[in-house]
């Protein structure tokens, strides 16, 4: 009965230990870290996702080994991240954006901005921010844009698209989705 449970126990340990070198290999390929990556593996694992972006030219595997050798010297994530700017920007042109913490909580607030509806003559305008928000504020652009198209009164719509840089897209159809039912 003893040597049943310290076998099972033994086998248990083997496996928790084979689990466990699993996640510190293949865990920063999906940003799973037991311990915080290094300046190094954190501009590794960036531009290893940057791999199949949308404007990537035949000078990316260059520029990219240029970059890996660049990062070698980083000691703090803040001096990865003018290199992984120019990074972003030749791998998905102007679809890509690379925010270090503090310019993203500041793009997080500019960016969640709710639509503007206005019903002037009968002409609904109806404004549409970009948004990177989260659920809760998706689910508020939505239901902005939804209730003007089916409470209001209109004989037309504008749709203003002009200052919309993008973002999340779906917040932005599912609000206009009651125009087109």
């Amino acid at each position: 009965m003893k040597k049943g449970c310290i076998g099972c126990l033994g086998v248990l340990g083997v496996l928790l230990l084979a689990a466990l070198g699993a996640v510190l290999y293949f865990g920063p390929n999906d940003d799973i870290y037991l311990l915080p990556p290094s300046p190094e593996q954190y501009a590794k694992s960036a531009l290893n996702k940057m791999n199949s972006a949308l404007y990537i030219d035949e000078n990316w595997s260059q520029e990219k080994e240029k970059t890996l050798k660049e990062v070698k010297s980083a000691k703090t994530y803040a001096d990865t991240y003018p290199i992984l700017k120019k990074m972003t920007k030749l791998s998905g042109g102007k679809h890509s954006y690379f925010y270090t913490p503090k310019e993203f909580k500041t793009s997080q607030k500019e960016e969640s901005q709710l639509p503007v509806v206005k019903n002037e003559n009968g002409i609904l305008y109806l404004k549409l921010p970009p948004f990177m928000g989260n659920e809760k504020e998706a689910k508020a652009y939505q239901t902005i844009l939804n209730r003007a198209l089916t409470k209001e009164t209109y004989k037309g719509v504008i749709v203003d698209l002009e200052n919309n840089s993008g973002g999340n897209m779906y917040p932005m159809i599912g609000g206009l989705a009651a125009y087109f039912a």
